[in-house]
């Protein structure tokens, strides 16, 4: 064989590595700007990242491949499932700032209704031009990447999935580490195996049952009469710049601006939650450890029961159950 015709046949091969490329570089463009804040450790996970979407997606292809009747058919369903899914990714990424994880994805299954109420009500005409762009663009370069691995040998194939299943048990435990560093493939799908782990192996079960009991301890004080009542307002989930008291130009907020407006309430305005997920932002604001770590803590309605005769109440607008702040009464 000629090396013209080498060339050839390894630049058809190489056709398979366009569309985790494609994604990649995407994924990069759209989320330089934190990639380029992280370590040089999590920036090079990022690059290893890359390398394991390339592997997912050689199998993908390599299944694809394989079969014959309908492989047309299978193109176009995973080339409009993966539209639908990037979409969803990247509109979380934009309103949140981060991408899903496993928290989201337990809030999707525990909230069914909210979630998709918050969904619907993000869709927007435009959307539909996004996804038909991206159905195109996927279904060329799955075609593209099927084609290309109907060419490699049985050894290729089977040594790629050979290596995408060892590296995936390395990861396994490392992506949690570090989510946000890894590029978009790998950290949803580590997400969602975090989550079936949970809720078929893990722990998530016995929370579901019942409130998690927390173990702290508080220094003994002689109790005391409180001088007033106080009422904390939380909203961890909402954007502080979206506030009308704030500044933001819509009212927004009325009932929050009356109180201030009696000049017998306190705004908080420079006050930021360490993550977009109830369960550990809530902790943080009730103890003020700055930690995404679940602490066995005290937390200040802990040490008014503790050092004061005052009556503490926890209302919350959404289920407690799976997280770590439990009812007070």
């Amino acid at each position: 064989m000629s090396a013209p015709e080498k060339a050839k046949i390894f630049f058809l091969r190489c056709r398979f590595l366009a569309l985790p490329l494609l994604l990649a570089l995407s994924d990069f463009s759209i989320r330089r700007s934190y990639l380029f804040s992280q370590s040089a450790k999590e920036f090079g996970i990022f690059f290893l990242s890359v390398f394991y979407e390339i592997l997912f997606y050689a199998v993908i292809f390599f299944l694809l491949s394989r079969v014959k009747k309908l492989r047309t058919l299978l193109i176009g369903i995973f080339s409009a499932g993966l539209s639908v899914v990037l979409i969803l990714l990247y509109g979380h990424y934009f309103y949140f700032g981060v991408l899903p994880n496993n928290a989201s994805i337990n809030f999707i299954l525990d909230h069914v209704q909210d979630a998709f109420a918050l969904t619907s009500a993000s869709i927007h005409w435009y959307h539909g031009i996004i996804f038909m762009l991206l159905f195109i663009i996927i279904f060329f370069f799955t075609k593209l990447g099927t084609e290309a691995a109907a060419s490699f040998s049985k050894k290729i194939s089977y040594s790629s999935l050979a290596l995408f299943l060892g590296i995936s048990l390395v990861l396994n435990n490392n992506v949690r580490f570090h989510p946000d560093s890894y590029s978009i493939t790998p950290n949803m799908l580590f997400a969602v195996n975090y989550v079936a782990q949970e809720r078929l192996f893990g722990s998530q079960f016995e929370i579901r049952r019942g409130y998690v009991k927390r173990q702290f301890t508080i220094l003994p004080k002689e109790k005391t009469v409180p001088a007033f009542n106080c009422l904390l307002l939380i909203g961890e989930s909402v954007r502080g710049k979206n506030m009308h008291y704030n500044g933001y130009q819509r009212e927004t907020t009325p009932f929050v601006d009356s109180l201030l407006s009696s000049g017998r309430s306190i705004s908080f305005p420079r006050y930021a939650a360490n993550c977009v997920s109830t369960q550990y932002a809530v902790p943080l604001i009730l103890s003020g450890n700055f930690t995404a770590e679940k602490l066995p803590q005290p937390y200040i309605y802990d040490y008014l029961k503790s050092w004061t005769t005052a009556k503490t109440f926890f209302v919350s607008s959404q289920s407690m159950v799976v997280s770590q702040c439990k009812r007070v009464i």
